[in-house]
């Protein structure tokens, strides 16, 4: 199957700074969390994926298409940029396992972002996957139920670059927001 993942929230984030400088590595930050949270949902489901089995290298200048050359291969990074991770997996059950320990690192590790998935069946042709895969996405989008609540609490201070409620001062001075820390 072809799974999309698609952060959510990052024109929040973007929104919220103060300038293009501090929103400049944004697309890095994001590539890396996507990064980090497959290779940590890969050797955390049941039965963990051995680093012969996944193939996350998702910026190699030499990706081939088609892909799983390699039979051993079951999860491979296509692309990851801007907000969204285009992977393959040999199979539904395994996409989901992978998407379920994904949706744990983000409600663990990252506070603000969300994320939205969906996988279509590959098929021969990787536009007519491309479009199925967004027409998906748009459905599960338009059906798409936030964690946040609706009304912030009362904000006596916000940080800076996200406008968010300052959770923390560093001992240097710096205030910063849960999405920060």
């Amino acid at each position: 199957v072809l799974c999309l993942i698609d952060i959510r929230q990052i024109q929040k984030y973007l929104f919220h700074t103060n300038g293009p400088m501090e929103s400049l590595g944004a697309s890095k930050v994001l590539s890396v969390i996507l990064d980090d949270a497959l290779e940590y949902a890969v050797k955390k489901i049941d039965t963990p994926l051995d680093k012969s089995q996944f193939d996350l290298s998702s910026n190699a200048e030499d990706r081939q298409v088609p892909y799983f050359h390699d039979k051993k291969i079951l999860v491979q990074t296509i692309v990851i940029s801007a907000g969204n991770a285009f992977i393959l997996f040999r199979t539904g059950k395994l996409c989901q396992k992978v998407i379920r320990k994904v949706s744990r690192y983000f409600l663990d590790k990252t506070h603000i972002l969300e994320i939205s998935t969906c996988a279509v069946e590959r098929t021969d042709s990787f536009h007519k996957d491309i479009d199925a895969i967004f027409n998906k996405l748009d459905l599960v989008k338009s059906e798409f139920a936030s964690a946040h609540p609706f009304l912030p609490p009362a904000i006596v201070k916000k940080e800076k670059y996200t406008g968010e409620a300052v959770f923390k001062i560093l001992e240097n001075g710096e205030e910063i927001s849960k999405s920060s820390f």
